[in-house]
């Protein structure tokens, strides 16, 4: 299955969560030994229809259900169903893209399970704001680390940029960390030096354009 097909005009959050994403999985299982060496899970949240999605994708297929596995995501995904329309077109356009280079390049480091037990050591909550440009609205989301729900007094980071800092790092104008450098951060600084010198110390290819 394409990305296209796959977040056409027509398919609903649901129908993306619960039936096409398998599918793109299944259809790129072997990619996935190339990029990680252990099970990843990962949550999504649709908090205007408290609707919630938990996936663990490992070298197996993907396990996924409804509500909440008993062990906790390396990350949760906090938006709205509300603004599906500008995501699932963002999204099309960005994985077809991620999508190609992925298939062209193998990656120089894998997520393995030294980086999830660094990463776990930090709680925190970074709140994405992408702004609105002539054909879309704006569009916020939260990513909250290694737990469904943020934990009480958790750090916060808000990172503020546009969707065409997303499309440059994809295309390979301007690597992922010179794309964080120069978008607007506020908040908790701790968290975001903490997280970012995390990823540059397992993933230093991220400071890297290709």
């Amino acid at each position: 299955m394409e990305f296209d097909d796959a977040l056409a005009d027509d398919v609903s959050p649901t129908e993306f969560f619960e039936e096409t994403l398998p599918e793109l999985f299944e259809a790129r299982l072997d990619r996935f030994e190339q990029y990680s060496d252990i099970p990843i899970l990962i949550s999504i949240h649709l908090t205007d229809r408290d609707q919630r999605y938990s996936f663990e994708f490992n070298a197996d297929g993907l396990r996924s259900t409804d509500g909440e596995f008993i062990d906790f995501p390396i990350l949760t995904l906090e938006g709205t169903a509300e603004q599906w329309e500008t995501v699932r077109r963002h999204t099309r356009e960005l994985l077809g893209q991620l999508d190609e280079r992925a298939a062209q390049h193998t990656p120089p480091n894998r997520i393995t399970r030294d980086f999830l037990d660094d990463l776990e050591r930090h709680d925190g909550v970074f709140e994405l704001n992408i702004e609105a440009n002539e054909r879309d609205e704006p569009v916020s989301m939260r990513l909250v680390l290694n737990d469904y729900e943020a934990p009480p007094r958790a750090r916060e980071v808000t990172l503020s940029t546009s969707s065409d800092v997303f499309y440059d790092v994809v295309e390979g104008r301007r690597s992922p960390a010179e794309a964080a450098r120069n978008a607007s951060l506020s908040g908790d600084m701790s968290l975001a030096f903490d997280i970012g010198g995390l990823l540059m110390s397992h993933f230093p290819e991220l400071d890297r354009t290709r």
